[in-house]
């Protein structure tokens, strides 16, 4: 009896804490293309896969370079072994970046982490949008993510950056 409660309110517990780091409206990928999708066939290769650690770029060939009324000045689909990783809304402009402030507070609600030039909504081990602006250089992305897919690309990254090393001693 005793150990059934003890895994009720563990049970609890964790569904509860979910629900705090949850966002909501979390995505699942990024127009059409979901996390883990290869990419589409209106999707073209613009920065070959880096062999050591599986990670290439791609852009659509007819992309609508806007949401709402913020303007991209570049969208750059990443993909790890050809699984959707994360997509980089590159944007001009501090009114952009009120725009898209805006656009993601009303979307994922409040953020989980917030400085002075940067936003993040994030699941623990599931999805994160970042917005970042640089106020200087007038400069910003935003950077919805699939945290499972980054993490084994950046596993990778690190391995493969050992083993060089390792060779090299």
């Amino acid at each position: 009896m005793r150990k059934i409660a003890v895994v009720a309110i563990l049970v609890v517990a964790l569904v509860s804490w979910g629900m705090v780091f949850a966002f909501q409206n979390e995505p699942r990928g990024f127009r059409g293309v979901k996390w883990g999708d290869p990419p589409t066939e209106d999707i073209v290769i613009t920065r070959r896969p880096c062999e050591k650690y599986g990670r290439s770029e791609y852009k659509r060939i007819e992309e609508k370079m806007s949401l709402g009324n913020a303007e991209f000045t570049e969208i750059v689909y990443a993909f790890h072994y050809d699984q959707f990783m994360a997509v980089f809304l590159h944007f001009d402009g501090e009114s952009n970046y009120q725009v898209l402030e805006t656009i993601c507070r009303n979307k994922f609600g409040e953020p989980t982490q917030e400085r002075y030039d940067q936003f993040l909504w994030m699941t623990v081990g599931k999805v994160a949008v970042m917005l970042d602006y640089d106020f200087l250089k007038e400069k910003g992305t935003v950077v919805p993510t699939d945290m499972g897919l980054l993490t084994k690309s950046e596993l990778a990254r690190k391995n493969q950056e050992s083993k060089d090393a390792k060779r090299d001693w």
